[in-house]
């Protein structure tokens, strides 16, 4: 280039904008996404509470994207986000305008997991793959206990077992394939309702209480005070402690009574 040359550049952009939902409802807790175009770029997009991707519009490269959802390693359950590595959600055509709409099928698996005199306080690490995919996930279950209580995404997985160490219960194994396992996607009218089995909670501060992890659908938290349901009401019933939606309090006469009487609080996602 000349020194008396003046050079002018361009980068196009395109406004992100768009909902994220799970089962057609607004994501609670955290859901990240993954942009990804034909020459390996990528966007990392955290949808916020509202289902918004973002409310003025994020900048992205104009261009064709696969999205993905990519969870953090780690069990889950019907109170937080499903662990799936790799779901792919869509493919997307952002080059001349940048609204999407993206929707994360969620269901529960059926069955538990047994094996001889497994010990249950030793949790047994299981693997799912993907067939026709990317996709993968890894749960340390406890035996005997539901797959129900988690959240994954509809496929055909093959699932193997691993125990790396020693036990007295459990045979050692690395990748041994127990077979493939089919989750059907949720058929929805309208919307689907994942349920969240019923919990007790656990009390932090005077009718202050931690739930499990941010429900997957909040809108469809139930509460229960000495066994009789309470409404969401900020004068007498629960509110969310905040817009993170992991912890609730409980107001008015029912905190009154719940101090006096120390009375049990379970709360479940009910459909």
């Amino acid at each position: 280039i000349d020194s008396d040359k003046s050079v002018e550049l361009d980068v196009p952009v395109v406004m992100l904008t768009g909902s994220f939902t799970v089962n057609g409802h607004p994501a609670e807790g955290p859901f990240p996404l993954r942009f990804e175009d034909e020459d390996d770029g990528f966007l990392q997009v955290q949808p916020r509470p509202d289902g918004s991707l973002a409310p003025d519009g994020h900048p992205i490269l104009p261009g064709q994207y696969s999205v993905f959802y990519r969870a953090e390693f780690g069990r889950t359950s019907p109170w937080s986000q499903p662990p799936n590595r790799t779901t792919l959600l869509a493919e997307v055509d952002l080059r001349s305008e940048g609204s999407v709409e993206l929707d994360l099928p969620v269901d529960a698996p059926r069955g538990e997991v047994t094996g001889g005199d497994a010990d249950p306080d030793v949790p047994i690490e299981l693997w799912f793959s993907e067939l026709d995919g990317p996709d993968f996930f890894s749960l340390d279950q406890p035996p005997g206990e539901g797959l129900e209580e988690i959240l994954v995404s509809p496929g055909t997985y093959l699932v193997r077992y691993q125990q790396p160490e020693l036990s007295e219960t459990v045979p050692m194994a690395e990748n041994y394939e127990l077979g493939c396992y089919e989750i059907e996607a949720p058929v929805c009218e309208p919307t689907c309702c994942v349920p969240a089995p019923e919990r007790v909670l656990s009390q932090e501060a005077p009718c202050q209480y931690d739930l499990p992890g941010a429900p997957v659908l909040a809108d469809q938290l139930e509460v229960w005070v000495d066994g009789d349901a309470i409404a969401r009401d900020e004068t007498d019933g629960w509110e969310y402690r905040d817009e993170t939606q992991s912890s609730i309090e409980i107001h008015g006469p029912t905190c009154d009574a719940i101090a006096s009487d120390d009375l049990e609080v379970k709360a479940a996602v009910e459909c």
